[in-house]
């Protein structure tokens, strides 16, 4: 008999099943819902940006004496940027600390692309050695967005 395990996607924050075989007891937990939800889940994750979104990448260097330095050799901020309203959609960057990551999206995430509240943000707090490549990472990928936002209004 198979029974259904709830577990929790890392980064998606949602709950998925996992097939178990158990003994010979007939016992299955939401034996209806889990094709649903596996179906929802599945659809969400290959539909998470629209087309209107653009991913760009901004780099700066880190300091020497820094682990995301000797990790990653320099420090990225990737950004998804909704195009038809400039709002950032998803973030990561390049920590060695999930808990970096987490912090960074948050100062990110929902923010008008040029906001000038988001330096600020940044300045204030974040207190990590990588402070000043956040912010000209940031810098960096507000550049390349405003060149591809560009791009795309001559193409149409």
């Amino acid at each position: 008999m198979i029974v259904f395990d709830v577990n929790f996607q890392k980064y998606y924050n949602v709950t998925i099943f996992k097939r178990k075989r158990m003994h010979d007891i007939s016992y299955c937990k939401f034996p209806l819902l889990a094709p649903y939800i596996i179906c929802s889940i599945l659809k969400g994750i290959l539909s998470l940006y629209n087309d209107n979104t653009i991913y760009v990448i901004g780099d700066a260097k880190a300091p020497q004496n820094n682990p995301i330095t000797k990790k990653y050799s320099q420090f990225f901020l990737a950004l998804v940027i909704d195009a038809t309203t400039d709002e950032i959609i998803d973030s990561e960057c390049s920590s060695t600390i999930q808990l970096t990551n987490a912090f960074v999206r948050s100062l990110f995430i929902g923010r008008m692309v040029d906001d000038k509240g988001i330096e600020e943000a940044i300045r204030k707090r974040y207190q990590g050695s990588s402070q000043k490549a956040l912010v000209v990472a940031y810098h960096d990928a507000r550049y390349k967005y405003s060149q591809a936002k560009a791009a795309l209004t001559t193409e149409a």
